[in-house]
């Protein structure tokens, strides 16, 4: 009588510890998807601000150079 409680015991001990196991890589299969999409969020975030830099610094040069080539031009006799 002891011995079949002890199995019944350990039987449901043993599919609790699976249900468990089971439960915590659910978890960590979700926090690495959480993970991965945070960190191309913020890739994405970090290439936008380049590009628009890049993009004002260009629009600057631009002025800069087409601001000097007409001061060129209207200087000459």
């Amino acid at each position: 009588m002891i011995l079949v409680q002890c199995l019944i015991a350990w039987f449901y001990h043993t599919e609790k510890r699976k249900e468990k196991r089971h439960l915590y890589e659910q978890a960590m299969t979700k926090y690495k998807k959480k993970l991965v999409r945070e960190g191309v969020r913020q890739w994405i975030t970090v290439a936008d601000c380049i590009s628009q830099t890049r993009e004002k610094l260009a629009c600057d040069r631009h002025a800069k150079v087409t601001s000097f080539t007409s001061m060129v031009l209207l200087s000459k006799p």
